[in-house]
C-alpha cells in the first residue's frame, strides 16, 4: 500500500523503511560536461545520489553524496526521502530536496561532490517540500504540501503553501494554498513562466487523504519586490491528485494520477487524466486514464520530448498489470507504448534527456537500471551499482555555464 500511494501521489514518505545498509565512500565526481543527469538510488531508508553524463548513456559519477555522508557543510544527514526540482536549475548544483520529515534543501557541487549550502524550511515541523524554482534576484520559490498542525504558527510557517526565500534561505513572505473555505491546497510542482509568472499544481487533498476536490493550477505572480500573489486559480473538472507540469516552451502539459482510495489501496483510473494546458492554463486536450488505449492510472510525472508528445507512465497494479512508458501525441491523439516492464510499481519517475529523449529509473529487483528511449529501443545503464540501492527518480541538471558548475 504504501508503495502504492507513493507512485500515485507521493504524498509523505516512499514507502516502508527496509534495513538500512551501511553507507559505501564517497567516490567519483565527473567534469561539469559530465554532470546531466542526477540520479536517486533508494531503499526509503537509505538515499545515496549518482550522476550520468547529459544523454543517459554512461555514470559520470557512481556516488556523488548518501545519506551516511558528513563533509563539511552537511548540518542534516539526508534521509531516506530524497526528491529533486522538477525542471533543471540553473547554475548547474545538484538540488536535494530532503521531504519528509526533514525538510530541508541542500546544494550539492556535482565536480567537487562539496555541500554548497543546506537550508531547513521545516521550521519544527515536517513540511513535506515538493518542488522549488529559481527566480530572480537570487531568490527561490518552493512548495510546502503539509500544513503546519502546531497551535498559532507564525505567518511564514503555516504550511500547505508557496514560500519565497533568499538564497540563504531566509523566509520572504507565502502564501496559503487552501481554498477559502480552508480546505487544503497541497501545492505541488513549480513551472516558471516568465520572470513574474510561475505556474503551481494543487492537489487538493483532505488532511487524511480520504476526499478530494478537483485538480487545479495555480497561476502566481512573483514581484521584483519579493512579493507572491495569486492571478488565477484554474480548475479542471473531473481530475484528481493534479501534479506533474511540463512544457518545452510551446506546450505544457499536466498529469492528474486520480485519487488513491485508502480503503481498498486502488487509485481511480476515473479520476486519472493527463491535459495540455494553453498560455492561460486553460484545457486544450486530455487523455484519461480509462481510455482503453490506456487502460491505467497515470505516475505524477510526465515529460515533452523533442518531438513534441507527451511521454507519461501508465502504472501497474495487483491483478497484474505492470508499468508501461506511453507517448502521448495531443495533435493526432495517439498513444504509443514505448516500454513495458516486468512488473508493477518500478517505474518511478519520468524526465527528459539534453536532447528531449524520454529517461527514467526501473527498479527490478534483478536487473535495476535507468533507461533512455532512443531510436531503435531502449537502452538501460546499471547507474546505481556503487551504491547497492535500486533507482527511484531522475531528473536532468542545467548545462555547465563557461565550462563550470556555479552554486
Amino acid at each position: 500500500m504504501s508503495r502504492r500511494l507513493a507512485l500515485c501521489l507521493t504524498l509523505l514518505v516512499f514507502g516502508p523503511a527496509c534495513d538500512a545498509t551501511e553507507p559505501p565512500s564517497t567516490a567519483g565526481a565527473p567534469t561539469a560536461a559530465e554532470a546531466g543527469l542526477a540520479v536517486v538510488c533508494s531503499d526509503y531508508a537509505s538515499t545515496a545520489v549518482a550522476l550520468m553524463d547529459p544523454e543517459g548513456a554512461r555514470v559520470t559519477a557512481p556516488l556523488l553524496i548518501h545519506s551516511g555522508s558528513a563533509p563539511p557543510g552537511v548540518l542534516v544527514a539526508l534521509s531516506g526521502d530524497i526528491s529533486l526540482p522538477t525542471a533543471p536549475v540553473a547554475g548547474g548544483a545538484v538540488v536535494l530536496l530532503d521531504r519528509f520529515p526533514n525538510g530541508v534543501v541542500t546544494w550539492v557541487d556535482p565536480v567537487s561532490a562539496t555541500v554548497i549550502r543546506q537550508v531547513d524550511l521545516g521550521r519544527g515541523f515536517a513540511p513535506n517540500i515538493r518542488d522549488l524554482v529559481p527566480l530572480g534576484g537570487a531568490r527561490w520559490l518552493v512548495t510546502r504540501a503539509n500544513p503546519n498542525r502546531q497551535p498559532d504558527p507564525g505567518a511564514l510557517d503555516r504550511g500547505d503553501d508557496l514560500l519565497l526565500i533568499e538564497s540563504d534561505g531566509t523566509p520572504l513572505t507565502a502564501v496559503d494554498a487552501g481554498d477559502p473555505d480552508g480546505f487544503p491546497g497541497r501545492p505541488d510542482r513549480l513551472l516558471r513562466r516568465s520572470d513574474t509568472e510561475v505556474w503551481v499544481s494543487l492537489n487538493r487533498a483532505s488532511l487524511d487523504f480520504t476526499s478530494w476536490r478537483d485538480g487545479m493550477v495555480g497561476r502566481v505572480r512573483a514581484g521584483a519586490d519579493g512579493s507572491l500573489g495569486w492571478l488565477e486559480r484554474v480548475e479542471y473538472p473531473g481530475t484528481r491528485c493534479c501534479g506533474g507540469l511540463t512544457t518545452d516552451g510551446v506546450r505544457t502539459a499536466l498529469a492528474c494520477p486520480g485519487s488513491f482510495d485508502t480503503g481498498a489501496h486502488t487509485v481511480a483510473p476515473a479520476g486519472s487524466a493527463v491535459l495540455t494546458l494553453d498560455d492561460s492554463a486553460a484545457e486544450t486536450a486530455r487523455l484519461v486514464g480509462d481510455d482503453p488505449r490506456v487502460g491505467a492510472p497515470f505516475g505524477q510525472d510526465i515529460a515533452m520530448m523533442a518531438d513534441g508528445r507527451v511521454a507519461l507512465v501508465a502504472l501497474g497494479d495487483f491483478d497484474g498489470a505492470v508499468d508501461r512508458v506511453l507517448a502521448w501525441d495531443p495533435d493526432a491523439d495517439t498513444v504509443v507504448e514505448l516500454y513495458r516492464a516486468s512488473a508493477p510499481f518500478i517505474i518511478g519517475s519520468l524526465a527528459t534527456t539534453a536532447s528531449g529523449l524520454p529517461v527514467f529509473p526501473v527498479a527490478d529487483p534483478a536487473h535495476p537500471a535507468v533507461c533512455v528511449v532512443r531510436e531503435g529501443g531502449v537502452a538501460c545503464t546499471s547507474a546505481c551499482d556503487a551504491t547497492g540501492l535500486p533507482p527511484r527518480l531522475v531528473r536532468r541538471l542545467a548545462p555547465a555555464v563557461g565550462g563550470q558548475r556555479r552554486p
